[in-house]
């Protein structure tokens, strides 16, 4: 049996029946790698066999039980996302960080120093293959810098196929609770990530989001796709991916993303709280109406509006109207026979730059739009068109309220998953969106409500998809 395999066998194993891929990435793509993911592990009896190997092929461990499983799980770790980028990416490079002080705020496992080592030995067993660092991709925690990469070597493609490793050989577990709550820097400082000493706050958020990621694994989250429109959800999923970073397209969807985590901004946890991590977060609208929970058709209700509408109920005005709804760009959309919700979304994300900048930093030319307003209108025009219209609140823009709002509507949504859970009801979030089985809309419907009422007395506008 291959798990009794002894580390000179494993040096010489072939495996002449199985198709062992070769590396599809050229020298100068492998820069431009996907970030090496911490949680993700090896899985199912020839994941495990895969790490026997690796760790078999290492000659130099440590003897201190404490770090003996530390520098098991940096192994586990790496193997497992080179295996991530083999079958779900366009390049199958893996990018980390080499500093020493990248990873303080993980695990105690990973570490600058211990990573380094842990890949340079895998290097040595010809187990992986490693490139220097001129990746300048963004990533959250990161931004825009230099890091390494590497990927599958020569022995590891081996073992992968006398192994029969598959997609299914890599998981990821329920996090542990020390890792779903996180802070981040600014923007300004690279959002890299933060550590904290945990409040009874924290902890209690901690402990409840583990219940919901536990409660979760419990249920079947599928989604109702043939080939064609899987298609078009990876097409989808790789546009927003080439928006906003550049990591590598997705070949297949990335299904084990499922679990919760809460992220803070700005090193505050006054700013964010949203609630991240999951596939189905990361979806279009068309798609989300296909999510099948434990078999079962679904509904998804949304709070219409409602980072605008909630500054001014905090205000103590009622507003009811759609705060993205601009009369003249309705009209200019109807000219254009496009339809008068025409230029809604990019309003939208004008209207939410707007909210989230601080000083004088109201430059809507720097927010990349689905539609252009011109030729008729600029950006600047459009900005004034939106503080015309909200008026009674146009102090707040520019201020960053925005992302102080985000930190009361991430309580609402969490309150909301909660209380559904104790109720032994499975809510997927997003953000201001809510999904469950049909037979529970009217449910989530009064929950939502409830929730909201609590934060800002008022009642929302909510509406179904």
């Amino acid at each position: 049996m291959f798990h009794s395999l002894d580390a000179a066998a494993a040096e010489n194993v072939t495996a002449p029946e199985a198709d062992v891929s070769e590396p599809r990435t050229s020298e100068a793509a492998l820069r431009n790698g996907t970030w090496l993911d911490e949680d993700i592990r090896l899985a199912g009896t020839q994941g495990i066999r895969l790490l026997d190997v690796a760790l078999r092929l290492l000659k130099r461990a440590p003897t201190r039980r404490d770090y003996k499983e530390w520098h098991e799980r940096r192994v586990e770790c790496v193997v497992a996302n080179a295996l991530r980028a083999h079958f779900f990416r366009a390049c199958d490079a893996v990018a980390y960080r080499t500093g020493n002080n990248d990873y303080a705020a993980g695990p105690k496992w990973l570490c600058g120093s211990g990573l380094r080592a842990t890949i340079r030995q895998l290097a040595d067993a010809d187990f992986i293959e490693t490139a220097a660092g001129e990746w300048g991709g963004g990533h959250p925690c990161f931004g825009h810098g230099y890091a390494a990469t590497y990927r599958i070597g020569r022995r590891l493609r081996m073992c992968m196929s006398f192994c029969r490793v598959t997609a299914n050989s890599i998981d990821k577990p329920t996090p542990p609770v020390s890792s779903v709550i996180k802070l981040r820097a600014s923007k300004e400082d690279g959002k890299h990530s933060i550590g904290f000493k945990p409040t009874e706050e924290t902890s209690r958020w901690a402990t409840d989001l583990d219940r919901y990621n536990r409660f979760a694994e419990e249920h079947e989250i599928d989604v109702d796709l043939d080939v064609k429109l899987e298609k078009e959800l990876l097409d989808w999923w790789n546009k927003k991916l080439a928006d906003h970073s550049r990591q590598p397209p997705l070949v297949e969807p990335e299904y084990f993303n499922r679990h919760l985590h809460r992220i803070f901004n700005d090193s505050t946890f006054e700013r964010g709280g949203r609630l991240y991590g999951a596939w189905y977060q990361h979806t279009p609208s068309w798609l989300r109406k296909r999510i099948l929970i434990q078999g079962c058709d679904t509904a998804e209700l949304d709070y219409s509006g409602m980072s605008v509408r909630m500054i001014y109920h905090d205000k103590g005005i009622d507003y009811r109207d759609d705060p993205y709804e601009i009369p003249e760009l309705s009209a200019f959309g109807v000219t254009l026979n496009k339809g008068a919700r025409h230029f809604r979304s990019a309003t939208k994300k004008l209207v939410q730059a707007m909210l989230n900048s601080e000083g004088d930093d109201l430059a809507p030319e720097m927010i990349k739009l689905d539609n252009s307003f011109r030729p008729k209108y600029t950006r600047a025009e459009v900005r004034n068109l939106i503080l015309a219209k909200h008026e009674l609140i146009s102090s707040a823009f520019g201020t960053g309220l925005g992302k102080t709002i985000q930190r009361m509507d991430s309580d609402i949504a969490f309150e909301i998953i909660l209380a559904l859970m104790d109720e032994g009801i499975l809510c997927l979030p997003i953000h201001d969106s809510f999904i469950v089985i049909k037979q529970h809309k009217e449910r989530l419907h009064q929950q939502m409500t409830t929730s909201y009422r609590n934060q800002l007395r008022f009642d929302p506008v909510i509406k179904a998809h």
